[in-house]
């Protein structure tokens, strides 16, 4: 992962939150590794599913390869390619982007998320 170690303990001695949880997530990064890669594959199937569905009602099965294409180009910039350059680039941005309430308690969620899908990977 890109952020500094050196700073994310030194935010975690002050107490920050968000650096703390950074720090629990990794140290378990098999756990953290195979949650990102099982939420995203759902997430990736989930939308070449509907986008299908749709291509379907609009414009008859002919448009089924053409929707697939726009997905798969839709994906790679907006969901693969620029949010893991930008966080590569700014990882402490991204750390103080969830220091706000409304991003604090989607956190939570995140968490939530996190623990069913470790369960469901490592049965733990």
């Amino acid at each position: 992962m890109a952020i500094n170690r050196y700073r994310l303990k030194s935010l975690s001695a002050k107490n920050n939150h968000q650096a703390k949880r950074v720090e629990k997530l990794l140290k378990n990064i098999d756990y953290l590794i195979g949650g990102i890669l099982l939420g995203n594959n759902f997430v990736n199937i989930l939308a070449a599913s509907i986008a299908t569905l749709l291509s379907i009602k609009l414009w008859g099965e002919g448009s089924v390869i053409l929707a697939s294409l726009m997905l798969t180009v839709i994906i790679l910039i907006f969901a693969e390619t620029t949010p893991k350059t930008y966080a590569a680039k700014n990882p402490e941005k991204i750390l103080n982007f969830w220091e706000n309430d409304f991003n604090s308690s989607l956190s939570d969620h995140i968490d939530f998320l996190n623990a069913w899908l470790i369960f469901l990977m490592w049965g733990r």
